[in-house]
């Protein structure tokens, strides 16, 4: 490129102007490149009068377009050198999200290996985990395929989900049965990386099903108990991979790697115990990262001092969906999706489920990019520690909200969709998925005995929420001591209190739904009858999920 030649283009200007690479000799084979390339560095390329290399309509925007000219013929290497030019600039770029199409959604390069299509610069790519964890893919998705293809029913619901997807989803989904099948043993094949948008959902697998689990036809396939068994055995051997030190390659300085500009602005990385000389920041595997420790220094303990038998703190970062009070026994959450049934959040377990009839319960959202541990929120007795097993990617509501808008428009309302349908379903979920309970007896400052229920909720892995060995029921535990850990991406939570006086707090910052470790939560008897104090209700968050 010669000297007063543009060499990069300002990411913003390109957002809301057409962009064009223009090249000497015009010839084919400068169309091909940039169609395999296109994908691989998030931007839509056009090259001037070459309608079969015309990108242009997916902009809306009337501006004439700005020319990048590449001088000589139309080499790789040329090519090349402009791409990784202007991957810098969205490296450094984060006021917008980091993706152009929906398989860079789910991973880069993505495209161009279910499609089997060239890719001439394989460092832009997650390289192909090895043949152990390939042959294991192809081993549990093969036999996913052999469960449905044996019941005519399940077949039957596999082709209508993919005819019913709802129209804001039909571009954005791998299509009928057998090209699911054929996406899965690739997309297993990818670590989670770092999607910049305000929703993010880091979670390929959930992302690239959403389209089949927001039908009802999809509903009645995933909660079918063969097919939830052939799934767990699908995503526990993902959970494999992301437990290997292969899974570190989305550890990295590029715009979809964790260790990027972007995503540190979004991980606050020094709030946690890592090794800042280290390639990997000192973890052996993504799961490990997932989970990585907290630096209790930015998490002081806001129940210190005088009243503290009183004070409940929060059980881990999280953001308040809604609070409910005065809960019931058996209340029909397939009637009603708002309604909590404290019966079938303990499995059936009448004894556990007596204790909190009456009492509150607050759900809360973990999000991706926050501490994924759980912690005692008041010392006391564990009464109970057990994994419930459940469900996998089923929803209560799964209707999908019309939508009108460009193409762009519409791709980002599919990203932010699929998280919301997880949210929207949150309390059928709290009920059906997989989940760690616990149960802590305790006393109030008066002496009055109390039990408080934590409720760690999986949304993607049978084993996804684990309980740390040495918490068992007859255990002491203090406030704030670690009971365990979230796993593999995607998860919920719930604070469950016996005591019907019980207030629960705003949160302090950013916003009042949030909420970090050891954070005052909530006081018992605080609005007890002869105290002069009534209960405040702080009811539903406002749902406009927050990044903390």
């Amino acid at each position: 490129m010669s000297e007063g030649k543009r060499k990069c283009v300002n990411l913003q200007k390109f957002q809301e102007e057409k962009f064009a690479i223009e090249t000497q000799n015009g010839n084919d084979d400068c169309c091909k490149q940039i169609e395999s390339l296109k994908n691989q560095t998030q931007y839509i390329l056009t090259k001037q009068g070459a309608s079969t290399c015309d990108y242009r309509e997916l902009f809306d925007t009337s501006q004439d377009p700005r020319i990048l000219r590449l001088e000589g013929n139309c080499n790789g290497t040329a090519w090349k050198r402009a791409f990784k030019c202007i991957d810098e600039d969205l490296k450094s770029d984060c006021s917008t999200p980091n993706f152009v199409t929906w398989f860079d959604v789910i991973s880069r390069c993505f495209h161009q290996d279910t499609e089997g299509k060239e890719i001439l610069d394989p460092s832009f790519c997650q390289p192909k985990p090895s043949q152990k964890f390939v042959m294991n893919f192809t081993e549990t998705v093969d036999a996913l395929e052999g469960v449905v293809k044996n019941n005519p029913e399940l077949e039957k619901l596999s082709q209508e989900m993919w005819e019913t997807v709802a129209p804001e989803f039909k571009d954005f989904c791998p299509g009928n049965f057998s090209n699911l099948i054929r996406y899965l043993k690739i997309v297993m094949t990818k670590a989670p990386q770092f999607i910049s948008s305000t929703v993010p959902s880091g979670l390929p697998q959930i992302q690239m099903l959403n389209c089949y689990i927001r039908t009802e036809a999809g509903k009645k396939f995933f909660s079918n108990q063969e097919v939830n068994q052939a799934m767990i055995k699908l995503v526990n051997s993902w959970g494999a991979f992301l437990d290997s030190e292969e899974s570190l390659v989305v550890l990295n300085e590029g715009q979809f790697g964790w260790k990027g500009k972007c995503a540190q602005e979004k991980l606050k990385i020094e709030e946690y115990i890592y090794n800042k000389t280290d390639k990997y920041w000192g973890y052996k595997s993504w799961n490990e990262f997932f989970s990585r420790p907290v630096n209790l220094t930015f998490r002081p303990d806001k129940c210190k001092g005088v009243g503290r038998k009183n004070c409940m703190t929060s059980f881990g970062d999280f953001q308040k969906v809604r609070v409910k009070t005065n809960l019931s026994l058996t209340i029909s959450v397939q009637a009603k999706n708002e309604d909590y049934s404290l019966l079938q959040l303990f499995n059936n377990n009448e004894t556990l489920a007596n204790y909190f009839v009456g009492g509150s319960l607050m759900q809360t959202l973990f999000m991706p990019f926050n501490y994924h541990r759980y912690h005692a929120c008041v010392g006391g007795e564990i009464v109970f520690a057990q994994v419930i097993p459940g469900l996998l990617y089923t929803l209560h509501n799964t209707q999908v909200p019309s939508f009108q808008g460009t193409e762009r428009d519409h791709l980002h309302n599919w990203v932010q969709t699929a998280i919301h349908g997880f949210i929207d379903s949150l309390t059928y979920i709290s009920h059906h998925a997989t989940r760690a309970v616990f149960i802590i007896k305790t006393a109030d400052e008066e002496g009055n005995q109390r039990y408080v229920g934590e409720v760690a909720i999986g949304l993607q892995s049978i084993s996804s929420t684990i309980i740390n060995p040495d918490i068992k029921a007859g255990v002491v535990v203090e406030q704030g001591q670690e009971l365990g850990r979230f796993q593999y991406g995607g998860s919920s939570g719930m604070m469950i209190v016996s005591d019907p006086y019980f207030q629960w707090r705003h949160g302090a910052s950013p916003s009042e739904d949030v909420y970090l470790l050891n954070d005052k939560i909530g006081e018992f008897n605080f609005c007890k009858p002869g105290k002069g104090k009534p209960c405040l209700e702080i009811g539903e968050s406002t749902l406009e999920l927050t990044i903390f």
